[in-house]
């Protein structure tokens, strides 16, 4: 149980990070159109699609937000289950199929941290 806890608390964190990493991908971004780098085409589309990635994210530690650890047996099923609501999300809300691949190695990375922490 403790595993499940700690994986889900460490999860968000790194999502918090993550989305953190796509603001500063959009700063720069409109850095580059203010100084003319880019055309304000492609600075929209580019918005568009950090907006989208952060807004996925956020839907997605909302749901995480509400699983309740103690409904799976081991670390492995509650990855899996994350997994498949991740992917429902993504294809429910035509979301940015990018964030599929940036939360699967968050959560990765994750799990890695806690098993060995366990160790």
């Amino acid at each position: 149980m403790k595993a499940k806890k700690h994986f889900l608390k460490i999860l968000h964190v790194e999502l918090e990070d993550l989305k953190e990493d796509i603001n500063d991908m959009l700063s720069l971004c409109r850095e580059q159109y203010e100084s003319k780098s880019i055309t304000e085409r492609v600075y929209m589309e580019n918005a568009s699609l950090f907006q989208n990635e952060i807004m996925g994210i956020d839907e997605f530690v909302r749901q995480t937000k509400q699983t309740l650890p103690e409904n799976f047996e081991t670390l492995d099923e509650l990855v899996q289950y994350l997994k498949k609501e991740l992917n429902v999300l993504i294809q429910g809300e035509g979301l940015a199929p990018a964030i599929e691949k940036y939360i699967n190695r968050k959560m990765q990375k994750v799990i890695k941290y806690v098993l060995r922490e366990e160790m």
